[in-house]
């Protein structure tokens, strides 16, 4: 079958224009404005961290002020650095990642049907709207899953120690592989605070977004005319944020190829479970979400189109010539027309390796999902 390539930009426009399939809260609170790819890709920080806050606050997770406190300080490094051609951008992939998960999640028939069938079996009603209830989950897990680099760059001093006992109460998913589990979560972040000095934002992120949705919830349901939003159906709320908690804890965990500098860090601290080359722990078929949520990550494209000339026109412009096909099982790329730039190099690696420890690619640049 001939390739039908798309633009990231036209895939983008595509989804912000179908709010219904985004926006949980549309029907009940719509959101104060329209959003293009334009906004997405290249706005400013005071642009995302206003949507951040906005999507926040029609949830009732307003209330939820540990989270909002890191959106201000990541906001307020990212006014000091914005001068910074090379500067990290937080907020900026927060949102595109938000809306390249439904880019996946809408063209993909085997992300969209795993990820549906598993939203069936980890709390969620049952519904005819499968993309409705992936609006909502996909809604946690972007919005909240890098807050925790507010911990990561030290902006926020959190005197609670997250031992053991306290990851336990977030009681382990059976739908993620087994090594993800609370030893090696704390084993990871002591190395992350060995080797670099500091705590791992993924950890630190879903630790405090667990903690934070209890008192939300709570919160919700006490002051639900108040918020005027409506409750989740579902009388497994707590273990739907505990699966969420555990996806934004796990997703920077790094796997190690047995052959580089930092394998003895792995063995030291006892991470034996991630020294797998070709690692194939998290799939499709078994941990959908995990898997999604993974592979949208690595390739949300603003992580590696930054501004890096001082022209910012340019991360619309190599959007613009990122091109995607999409088969039943497969995500084609097209990168012919960012051959000419550092970034296309950048975002080839990125593609190819996730054949290290996520999925097969080929060196047509097919990612196949089985």
């Amino acid at each position: 079958m001939k390739s039908e390539f798309k633009s990231l930009d036209d895939l983008y426009n595509k989804v912000t224009r179908n709010k219904e399939t985004w926006d949980y809260y549309n029907d009940l609170n719509p959101l104060s404005g329209s959003y293009d790819f334009k906004e997405i890709i290249n706005g400013s920080s005071s642009f995302y961290s206003k949507l951040i806050k906005e999507l926040l606050g029609r949830s009732g997770k307003i209330a939820a002020q540990d989270m909002l406190k890191c959106v201000d300080e990541l906001f307020k490094k990212e006014e000091e650095e914005k001068y910074d051609m090379d500067a990290d951008k937080r907020l900026r992939h927060i949102v595109s990642l938000f809306f390249f998960g439904h880019v996946l999640y809408g063209n993909c028939d085997s992300i969209r049907k795993n990820v549906s069938r598993q939203l069936r079996t980890i709390g969620f009603p049952k519904t005819d709207d499968d993309a409705r209830t992936f609006s909502f989950m996909w809604f946690l897990l972007c919005i909240f899953h890098d807050l925790g680099y507010a911990y990561e760059y030290n902006l926020i001093k959190d005197n609670q120690k997250m031992s053991l006992s306290a990851i336990e109460e977030i009681k382990p998913s059976n739908f993620l592989p087994l090594i993800y589990n609370e030893k090696n979560l704390l084993q990871y972040n002591h190395l992350r605070q060995c080797k670099w000095g500091v705590n791992d934002h993924g950890i630190w992120g879903g630790f405090s977004f667990y903690k934070n949705m209890l008192r939300v919830g709570k919160e919700i349901e006490e002051k639900q005319n108040e918020y005027n939003i409506k409750i989740f159906e579902t009388e497994n709320v707590e273990h739907i944020y505990q699966y969420a908690a555990w996806i934004i804890m796990c997703h920077n965990i790094f796997y190690n190829n047995g052959k580089d500098n930092y394998t003895d860090c792995y063995r030291c601290c006892g991470l034996d479970d991630f020294i797998q080359p070709k690692a194939r722990c998290i799939t499709l078929k078994n941990n959908p979400l995990l898997f999604l949520f993974c592979l949208a990550d690595t390739l949300e494209p603003t992580k590696v189109l930054k501004s890096k000339s001082k022209n910012p026109q340019d991360d619309l412009k190599l959007c613009r010539l990122l091109k995607m096909d999409f088969g039943k099982s497969s995500i084609k790329f097209n990168l012919s027309g960012l051959s000419d730039y550092i970034v296309g190099e950048k975002y080839n690696n990125n593609i190819k390796g996730i054949n290290d420890w996520l999925a097969d690619v080929s060196d047509e640049l097919v990612i196949k999902l089985k």
